[in-house]
């Protein structure tokens, strides 16, 4: 077996160094998507629709800056970072009204509670993805096709009229289970990005992007447990 040379060992602690940069990265990138989505939803926080085309607007600007994102996924500059930052503003731009109602319905308390609640179950769940061998991938399709289900039920829900409490309860409920899912499969995936070395700033924003519409989702299912 051939010695390893000093230059070849830089290279495998370089090497292992890159491996454990993406993390970091996504959690750092995580990190600055929420405090710029804070932002956004204290920008709009008293703000009210006056016309379907302001919120249509902003999520067809949603699939815009996601395009852009993942156009920048191959970049390793700290540029790439930016679609990430300005997607969270714009998603808390549309959902500080709902945050406001929660506000007035719940208090500041509440939306604490359910804000640290979201955390810790991104830690555990984030934890079983990274560290417990599961077939995450049949349990991506499984989540895929029933978040597509809950799509489907929300927009049928829109043009049949209010739901009852029962059902806002249920429906509430799977998707906090679909979201907490997604939390192990994106946190395995990130595991797996590390391990081929894709570890620029593009891969750590368009991760980043994955967990946090997981926990805005998980914040936003229990705020709405706790309102029903």
């Amino acid at each position: 077996m051939e010695p390893l040379t000093f230059d070849k060992r830089l290279e495998n602690v370089r090497a292992k160094s890159d491996a454990m940069a993406l993390f970091p990265r996504t959690m750092l990138v995580l990190t600055i998507m929420t405090a710029t989505a804070a932002f956004g939803s204290y920008v709009s926080f008293d703000l009210v629709f006056s016309s379907w085309t302001q919120p249509v607007g902003l999520v067809i600007g949603l699939f815009v800056i996601l395009a852009w994102a993942n156009y920048h996924s191959k970049n390793d500059q700290l540029f790439a970072v930016v679609p990430g930052m300005l997607f969270a503003f714009v998603l808390g731009l549309m959902i500080g009204p709902a945050l406001a109602m929660y506000f007035e319905r719940l208090g500041a308390q509440v939306m604490a509670d359910a804000f640290l609640m979201t955390i810790g179950l991104t830690a555990v769940f984030g934890f079983i993805g990274s560290f417990v061998s599961l077939p995450y991938r049949k349990i991506e399709g499984i989540l895929m096709a029933a978040l597509f289900g809950l799509i489907i039920v929300a927009v049928v829900t829109i043009f049949t009229g209010m739901p009852s409490h029962e059902f806002n309860t249920i429906y509430s409920i799977v998707g906090l289970v679909i979201f907490i899912g997604f939390f192990m499969v994106d946190f395995w995936r990130l595991k797996q990005m590390a391990k081929h070395g894709m570890n620029g700033w593009g891969n750590a924003t368009m991760m980043a992007l994955d967990i946090f519409l997981d926990m805005a989702n998980v914040f936003l299912f229990i705020l709405a447990l706790g309102d029903d």
